[in-house]
C-alpha cells in the first residue's frame, strides 16, 4: 500500500494518506505496479546467470554439499566443521531465535544521557524542547530530540537535519498520541523517485513516495488512544547523491508525548553491493531482459541484510553499493570501491562528515563481494592475476576491519549471482570462493579465528530487475544466514 495523497497547508506541502493507518494490523502491502523506469544508478546490463542451484518459485532453498573449509553442512543439524587450518568449529546448538514482535521495546528508563553502547548511531543525549504548536495544531518534535533512535550510516554533524544516502536507514520513535508527521527534505528527482517503508505498531509496511525538496508527510492519523511506535525506513540506494535525504523532525499533536525507545540487543552490519541494497528484488520474472533498474521496485527493507537482522533483533547498518567491488567495480567502472568507500557517511557527497567508526559496532560482519569484480570486460588471460589482486585486496579490506572491530566475527559470503559458466571462461564462482577461504586461512594463521566463510548456491529463477535476486531468495538467503549464525552459535 502507498501513503500518497498531497495537499498545500500552511504554505508547506503537506503529504497525506490516502487511507491512514486506524488498524496497522490491517494494512497489506501491494504487489508493484506496471511500468518500469530507467534510472542511471546501479549496473544495468548484467546477463542472465546459467542453471544454479538455489531458490525454487516455492522458496524452498536446496544447499550444495560444501567443500572443506569450515562450511556449513547440508544436515540441520550443528555438527563440528573442520577448518582449512585443522581447526574444529565448536558444537552449537540452533537456538530458536524469533524476530521481535515490535522495531524496538519501549523502555521503562526515561529520557535522558544515554552511554555510547545503549544507543543509536547519532547519539543525540541533550534533553530538547518540542516545537510551538503550529496552526493545524501539531508540535515539533526536532531530530535531535534524544527519545529518537536512528540506525543506519546517517551524517549526523547537523543535528537538525540528519543526512544520508545508504539503503537500510531506519529511524524509529514511540510517541503518546493519534496521529503522527515527519519534515523531510528529499534530494530525488520524479523521475526516479525515492521510496521508505512506515511501519506502524510493527505492522506491515506501508510504502511512501517522495516529492523533491522539503515537505511534510502524515504518515498516521485517528490512531487508538495509548503508546505507538513508528519507524521510517529507507529502501532505495544512495544513486550519485539521488538517493540524499534529510529528516527534520517528526510532529505529532498538541498534548501528545514522546516515549523513549532501547535498541535492540544485537548489532549486524552486511557490506555488499546491488544484492544488499534490493536492487529489483520487487520484481519477480522468469525473463528479466527488459527489466531494468528502478527505484520503485528496489527495496533494502526485504533485503537479506535486513530480514536476517530482524529475525536475530539485531540493529542493521547496510554499507552497500550498487556496482562496486572489492578491488574493481562493475565493467570496470572508475569510482571508489567498497573498501575505498567504507568511510564515507554520504558516499557520493565529498563534503560530508566521514562515518566514525565507533558509531556502530557490529557483533557481527558479514561481507558479500566479489560479483563485480569479476564482471564483464576482462580478458580470460587476465583472470589469474585478478583472481590474485582480488583476494589481496579483500584480505587487506578484512584486516583494516578487524582493526575497526576487534570483538566482531566475520562471516564472508559468496553471492548468489557468481557462477561458473557466466562470464565465460572466468571460474568466477570458484575463484572468489578460494579467495575467501586463503582470506580465512591467512587470518588464522596470525591467531584469529573470528572469519567464517557461507556459501549461498546460484540463484534460478524467478529473478528480479537485471538478474538480480526476488524477495523469495532474498528471504531464502536470510534463512541461510540466520540458521548458519545459530548452529555456530555467532551471538
Amino acid at each position: 500500500m502507498k501513503i500518497g495523497k498531497a495537499v498545500v497547508l500552511f504554505g508547506e506541502m503537506i503529504i497525506c494518506c490516502s487511507g491512514c493507518v486506524d488498524d496497522p494490523a490491517s494494512v497489506h502491502r501491494e504487489g508493484p505496479e506496471a511500468g518500469y523506469l530507467v534510472s542511471d544508478a546501479g549496473f544495468r546490463d548484467v546477463k542472465g546467470l546459467e542453471a544454479g542451484h538455489f531458490v525454487s518459485d516455492a522458496g524452498s532453498g536446496q544447499r550444495n554439499e560444501p567443500e572443506a573449509g569450515g562450511l556449513v553442512s547440508d544436515t540441520g543439524s550443528a555438527e563440528k566443521l573442520e577448518s582449512e587450518a585443522g581447526d574444529l568449529v565448536s558444537e552449537a546448538a540452533s537456538a530458536d531465535r524469533k524476530g521481535p514482535e515490535a522495531g524496538a521495546s519501549v523502555s521503562d528508563a526515561g529520557s535522558g544521557e544515554k552511554e555510547r553502547s545503549q544507543t543509536d548511531v547519532c547519539g543525540f543525549t541533550a534533553p530538547v524542547s518540542l516545537g510551538e504548536v503550529e496552526a493545524d495544531g501539531m508540535v515539533l518534535v526536532p531530530p535531535n530530540h534524544p527519545d529518537i533512535l536512528y540506525f543506519g550510516r546517517i551524517d549526523c554533524s547537523t543535528p537538525l537535519a540528519p543526512s544520508f544516502a545508504f539503503p537500510g536507514v531506519s529511524i524509529r520513535v514511540a510517541f503518546n498520541g493519534d496521529a503522527i508527521d515527519i519534515v523531510f527534505t528529499d534530494h530525488g528527482n520524479a523521475n526516479s523517485p525515492n521510496y521508505y517503508n512506515v511501519i506502524i505498531d510493527a505492522g506491515e509496511p506501508e510504502v511512501l513516495e517522495m516529492i523533491p525538496g522539503r515537505n511534510v508527510y502524515t504518515l498516521a492519523e485517528n490512531l487508538s488512544t495509548g503508546v505507538h511506535t513508528v519507524e521510517l525506513f529507507k529502501r532505495v540506494e544512495s544513486n550519485q547523491d539521488e538517493g540524499r535525504g534529510e529528516f527534520q523532525g517528526f510532529r505529532i499533536p498538541e498534548g501528545a508525548s514522546v516515549m523513549p525507545l532501547s535498541p535492540k540487543p544485537y548489532r549486524l552490519e552486511v557490506i555488499g553491493d546491488s544484492i544488499t541494497c534490493g536492487y529489483g528484488n520487487e520484481v519477480s520474472v522468469l525473463d528479466p531482459t527488459n527489466y531494468h533498474y528502478t527505484t520503485e521496485n528496489s527495496n533494502a527493507y526485504n533485503a537479506w541484510g535486513a530480514i536476517a537482522a530482524r529475525n536475530l533483533d539485531a540493529e542493521y547498518v547496510a554499507v552497500a553499493y550498487s556496482g562496486r567491488g572489492v578491488y574493481r567495480n562493475y565493467g570496470g567502472e572508475d569510482r571508489e570501491t567498497v573498501p575505498e568507500m567504507y568511510l564515507d557517511a554520504l558516499p557520493d557527497n565529498l563534503s560530508a562528515a566521514p562515518w566514525d567508526v565507533s558509531r556502530f559496532v557490529p557483533d557481527i560482519v558479514v561481507i558479500n563481494l566479489g560479483t563485480n569484480d569479476f564482471s564483464p570486460e576482462l580478458e580470460t588471460a587476465e583472470i589469474n592475476a585478478a583472481t590474485k589482486e582480488f583476494e589481496m585486496s579483500y584480505l587487506e579490506f578484512a584486516e583494516t576491519l578487524r582493526s575497526y572491530y576487534s570483538e566482531a566475527t566475520f562471516v564472508l559470503a559468496v553471492g548468489p549471482m557468481l557462477s561458473d559458466s557466466y562470464p565465460p571462461g572466468y571460474q568466477a564462482l570458484s575463484n572468489v570462493t578460494d579467495s575467501l577461504e586463503a582470506v580465512i586461512a591467512a587470518r588464522k594463521a596470525v591467531g584469529d579465528d573470528g572469519f567464517y566463510l557461507l556459501e549461498i548456491p546460484e540463484q534460478l529463477a524467478p529473478y528480479g530487475e537485471d538478474w538480480h535476486p526476488t524477495v523469495t531468495t532474498h528471504e531464502a538467503m536470510a534463512e541461510r544466514l540466520v540458521d548458519f549464525i545459530d548452529r555456530l552459535d555467532l551471538l
